[in-house]
């Protein structure tokens, strides 16, 4: 039956006839890790078969690890990059990246892309396989593995069969319990935490920092972003317990003289990688921080001899260059930001701010799915909001935009209510008139994708 699956957009569609939870408002009680851990015995115990570095965290995760990809493929490495969630296509949770030496070898395969996207399937088919056979022997419904479970599952089989030598392995939601904590990690990465998803994680960020220390190993360094006062002694306590290492990461001071791009402030790489100046691509002060976890992990893999550094011109130009869909992307007119929590709303803004002339305030296209504080993020960003123009955030997630229309418009600010992402992104346009400033979408990442597809051809 699996001689259908001929594409990766088949292995995607087949994979969400699955349990999807991460379209659901699930309780956290149906995230197990014994549907994982058998999955993954039936396919041969494919997540150890590379090194791994593993993150979790609230908010800078994604970037955290696509930083940390650049500089390991700086050192010559090809690596494997699992992200959620993702803007356009599941395909774009799965990312190899290469050095610029170093193809595929078979000359049959000339279009690498061809060549990665044959291997996906190939291994999609053997996943599918086993859930077939699972379904055969008659395996109950809640001991088969969900969408996120046969992704994840995907990537540990996908990585290493399409030549790459490392992953790095992003959580999807929360830490102890995400189907990618069966990894067997070098390190572990762990990004601030905030109050996000709170019917699954607690409503504090001491329950919230609870779940995401689950990914801390024994024996396995902590490289940790600076946390809240609540959520700093939760990770701190479990790395004591398991006699994890702690390496504490300061953000990276900004450049001085700063860069004259307002829009994408310089920094100040350590001493140790070179003391360059460098302007990332991604907008946000957030990245100051990021990258310096990234930085942070990398040169512990250096140091313990499991990679050889890069140069500095060459680390530079890896962080310099890195790149993610829909965090912090700046597109023609439009700044692309995922903010769906207050604190990344909060930091948006103060990005934003400090692009634009004193006093000006431009349209924010806002689209918030189901269980956020709508009325904390519109708060944040109406600093630097001319008028919110609530649109739907696609139909991946639950969402109402009536509903988060009217609560924007009951908190005092000006709201239009455009349901099409077409329409949408015209009335910002013509809000914004011929003013030579940005238009933001944000409040998703699924908002984000709905306009992204408008205006990337």
């Amino acid at each position: 039956m699996t001689d259908r699956l001929t594409s990766p957009e088949d292995i995607f569609q087949q994979f969400e006839s699955r349990t999807n939870l991460e379209r659901t408002t699930a309780h956290l009680r149906l995230y197990r890790l014994e549907r994982m851990i058998d999955l993954l015995s039936r396919l041969g115990e494919p997540q150890g078969e590379r090194p791994t570095v593993h993150l979790a965290g609230s908010k800078g995760k994604g970037s955290t690890a696509a930083y940390l990809t650049s500089l390991l493929v700086a050192s010559g490495r090809t690596v494997g990059l699992y992200t959620s969630p993702h803007i356009t296509s599941y395909r774009e949770r799965f990312t190899i990246h290469r050095p610029p030496h170093i193809g595929n070898d078979d000359p049959a395969e000339a279009d690498l892309r061809t060549y990665e996207d044959r291997i996906l399937v190939e291994q999609g088919r053997r996943i599918w396989a086993v859930v077939e056979s699972m379904i055969a022997n008659d395996v109950p419904e809640d001991d088969l593995p969900t969408t996120f479970e046969l992704l994840t599952a995907l990537a540990f089989c996908y990585f290493p069969a399409v030549g790459c030598d490392w992953i790095v392995l992003e959580t999807g939601l929360g830490g102890r319990l995400d189907a990618t904590n069966v990894c067997h990690p070098i390190a572990t990465i762990i990004t601030r935490i905030e109050l996000e998803h709170t019917d699954y994680l607690g409503d504090t960020r001491a329950a919230i920092a609870g779940e995401k220390a689950g990914i801390i190993k024994d024996r396995i360094p902590v490289i940790l972003q600076p946390q809240h006062p609540e959520a700093d002694p939760v990770f701190r306590r479990v790395a004591a317990e398991r006699n994890a290492p702690v390496y504490p990461v300061e953000p990276l001071a900004p450049a001085t003289p700063t860069t004259a791009d307002d829009e994408r402030p310089a920094v100040l790489l350590p001493g140790w990688a070179g003391a360059a100046t460098v302007v990332p691509a991604m907008l946000g002060s957030v990245h100051r921080t990021n990258i310096a976890a990234a930085l942070e992990a990398y040169r512990y893999l250096t140091t313990k001899g499991l990679i050889t550094a890069a140069t500095p011109e060459a680390i530079a130009q890896a962080v310099a260059t890195t790149r993610l869909p829909g965090r912090g992307e700046l597109i023609d007119d439009i700044i692309l930001d995922g903010a769906h929590t207050v604190e990344s709303a909060a930091a948006l803004a103060d990005t934003v701010a400090r692009m634009l002339p004193v006093g000006t305030r431009i349209p924010v296209i806002l689209g918030v799915v189901a269980g956020k504080n709508v009325e904390g993020i519109a708060g944040e960003l109406a600093r630097i909001a001319s008028v919110f123009i609530v649109s739907r955030p696609g139909r991946f997630k639950p969402g109402d935009p009536v509903d988060v229309a009217r609560r924007v418009a009951a908190a005092g600010h000006e709201t239009i209510l455009e349901e099409s992402a077409t329409q949408a992104l015209a009335e910002a346009r013509h809000r914004r008139g011929s003013a030579p400033h940005p238009i933001i979408v944000s409040g998703s990442f699924y908002m984000v994708a709905e306009i992204r597809r408008l205006v990337v051809s």
